[in-house]
């Protein structure tokens, strides 16, 4: 993950519903209603994400800032418009567009009841706060009779740009201690040489970054053959029979891109992947007998 943040802004609009209105002026007696009030919050993430991350590139671009091919992530968010009033649904809608769970469509509704006095020869108009953005939409609870008029607001967000992994390297080593500090560790912190148990070189992967996301690998291929390949690292060095090789696939018509590697060893191959891991290569140890062994990853999704 990138240290490297920035400051990049995306514009919504505020504006008013009406949700109640009555013409009391020729009646002479108060009304009271109970007025039962809908708070919706509805978020596209696909929408959001390509709008999101449009404006933020081109932004940035145009101030000689940021990353080329850059996929970007919200840390923070606020409006900066200090004197406008806004409901807590739409405060916390903002913060959840920078969450790491907001991976996929959202949508809640809530309901409460307000009191409703018209006095005598009156009217009384409701309006309700709505705010919308590309992918966001969201009625909150802000009520008011004599709103403002719509308004175009700036919210500001801190980004950073999305870390993807582009390939692995194969490290070799005669003992444990030449082991990379920063290895393509096992999930469950068992051994993580690819050779273990078969003797021949100490084997580790070593992961590979971008922050360009057509560089970016969305999955990796094993290959499992009696020849050696010409400037592929063989997995197996040393300890005898078929080659074994990881090659990384970069698909640009896919847009989840890989971001983190494990390795998953198992007694009894993989039935189901660990959160949030979501691909897996074939069994790298199949035809050695003793442990399963697999690389896993899990994936962003660069717009």
């Amino acid at each position: 993950m990138s240290d490297q943040t920035y400051q990049a802004t995306i514009e919504g609009t505020i504006s008013w519903d009406l949700i109640f209105n009555y013409d009391n002026s020729t009646n002479s007696g108060t009304i009271r209603e109970k007025l039962t009030i809908t708070t919706t919050k509805v978020l596209e993430y696909t929408t959001f994400k390509q709008s999101f991350n449009e404006t933020i590139r081109k932004e940035l671009e145009e101030s000689h800032t940021g990353r080329v091919g850059a996929s970007y992530e919200g840390v923070t968010a606020k409006l900066l418009e200090a004197s406008t009033d806004i409901s807590t649904e739409i405060a916390d809608t903002l913060r959840e567009t920078t969450s790491t769970m907001f991976k996929s469509n959202y949508s809640k509704t809530t309901t409460y009841e307000r009191d409703v006095t018209v006095g005598p020869y009156s009217k009384l108009s409701l309006y309700q706060q709505r705010f919308s953005a590309p992918g966001l939409n969201v009625l909150g609870s802000a009520v008011s009779t004599n709103p403002p008029p719509s308004q175009t607001v700036t919210i500001q967000y801190v980004v950073r740009p999305i870390r993807f992994v582009s390939g692995i390297q194969v490290h070799y080593g005669d003992s444990p201690s030449w082991a990379p500090a920063n290895r393509v560790l096992e999930y469950s912190s068992q051994n993580d040489d690819i050779n273990a148990d078969y003797g021949g070189e100490y084997v580790w992967l070593v992961p590979t970054y971008t922050y360009n996301a057509s560089e970016a690998a969305t999955r990796f291929d094993l290959f499992i053959q009696g020849n050696a390949h010409p400037g592929w690292d063989d997995l197996a060095k040393g300890a005898g029979g078929s080659f074994r090789y990881l090659q990384p696939v970069p698909d640009a018509n896919n847009y989840s891109k890989i971001t983190d590697l494990k390795l998953y060893r198992s007694d009894s191959g993989i039935a189901a992947l660990p959160v949030p891991y979501t691909g897996h290569t074939n069994d790298i140890n199949a035809n050695r007998k003793k442990t399963f062994l697999y690389l896993i990853w899990s994936t962003a999704t660069a717009y």
